[in-house]
């Protein structure tokens, strides 16, 4: 079975070590969570750089030379410029845009950076998506310095979002035959019950 791990930028990603986090394939970092100390080969953001602007200070140099970015076709050329080795998906955004103006109410693979990143894995060969920090709950990000200034009203009100567009997505896939699944944090050795 072929596997692809994706680390989310949810507080619990805090929560895994080199020793706890055993990936069993190539492992995507999605938006913030490129800044874990845990090992990542792409990094998959759909913004533009200049809302990675916190996160780019943050990248030690050699990641930046090391990480491969996925990227929307229409930003290609504004993450090259920074040095980046860029892999977009223009034919998919393409099918995308189409999609959605004929029908707006189904969710597609590229409503959320998590699903695009579960979506590019699966087109890759992953028959099981394993995701580490897929909390999708809470007030802040494991990493970084961008969410500061966030009012909880705005995390409470994507939270009551993205869990169902994502739900609806992981719904489709699993009809596919594809395992996805949320993995849960280590219990660290003080909190055990004995």
């Amino acid at each position: 079975m072929t596997v692809w791990s994706i680390l989310a930028p949810g507080p619990s990603l805090a929560l895994w070590s080199h020793e706890t986090f055993q990936a069993k394939g190539p492992v995507v970092a999605v938006n913030n969570a490129v800044l874990s100390p845990l090992p990542s080969d792409i990094w998959c953001c759909q913004d533009p750089p200049a809302k990675f602007n916190a996160v780019w200070a943050l990248m030690p140099p050699e990641a930046r030379r090391r990480t491969l970015v996925w990227c929307r076709e229409s930003l290609r050329e504004a993450w090259e410029e920074l040095g980046m080795r860029v892999w977009s998906h223009p034919v998919s955004e393409t099918e995308f845009q189409a999609e959605f103006v004929a029908n707006p109410v189904k969710v597609h693979y590229t409503s959320l950076t998590i699903t695009t990143a579960m979506a590019r894995v699966i087109g890759m060969g992953a028959e099981r998506v394993e995701l580490y920090g897929c909390d999708m709950t809470g007030d802040h990000y494991a990493y970084g310095n961008d969410n500061r200034n966030r009012a909880p009203k705005v995390w409470q009100a994507r939270w009551q979002d993205e869990p169902r567009t994502f739900d609806l997505v992981v719904q489709q896939w699993e009809a596919l035959g594809i395992k996805v699944v949320r993995m849960n944090p280590p219990v660290p050795v003080n909190a055990r019950k004995r």
